[in-house]
């Protein structure tokens, strides 16, 4: 049994694989706690990007620190992190109760976002359902805003790697035995 306390850290631009590799990960780490800020906007009803993004992330910072303090390793898949100041507030509670603080970004070319994004409005068009960046300018508007990334970031470019061997890496990494 591995008693290392890990806070998973993914994060990226929309369609860039982390939800996929997500759930990979979560199928082979028994007991891993997930806060993803898309299930915590959705609980808010009426949500809007631009007003409420500022009051989920202080729900999902809150969650981290009541799931830390449970000594159970978490996975953060969060919205993009404007500043360092909010990444620290992070790493003081990965701090506080032991954990260590593992963070992977995800990168995919300009072409492979955009026709993944594409992609995905086709898919919600087709079940009757809309996504939360509902045109490609919002999105390319999207990709084009800078983010903070943490010194000793692990960096996968998901147009040539596959879901399977990041969620490979991300496991070996948080010390969990790849199978």
């Amino acid at each position: 049994m591995n008693d290392r306390k890990v806070a998973i850290y993914l994060f990226g631009y929309s369609c860039s694989g982390k939800s996929t590799t997500e759930t990979l990960v979560r199928a082979r780490f028994p007991g891993l706690y997930v806060i993803d800020y898309d299930v915590q906007k959705m609980q808010l009803s009426g949500y809007h990007r631009h007003k409420d993004s500022a009051y989920i992330k202080v729900i999902d910072l809150g969650f981290f620190e009541v799931i830390c303090k449970t000594g159970k390793s978490v996975l953060l898949t969060s919205n993009l992190l404007d500043s360092e100041a909010e990444y620290l507030a992070y790493a003081k509670i990965s701090d506080t109760y032991g954990y260590d603080l593992l963070s992977f970004e995800f990168r995919a070319s300009r072409d492979t976002l955009i026709s993944r994004h594409r992609g995905r409005v086709e898919y919600y068009k087709s079940i009757g359902e809309g996504d939360s960046v509902k045109t490609e300018e919002e999105y390319l508007d999207r990709i084009n805003r800078p983010y903070y990334i943490p010194e000793n970031t692990v960096t996968f470019d998901t147009s040539d790697t596959s879901s399977e061997q990041i969620a490979n890496e991300i496991l070996l990494l948080s010390g969990r035995a790849v199978s």
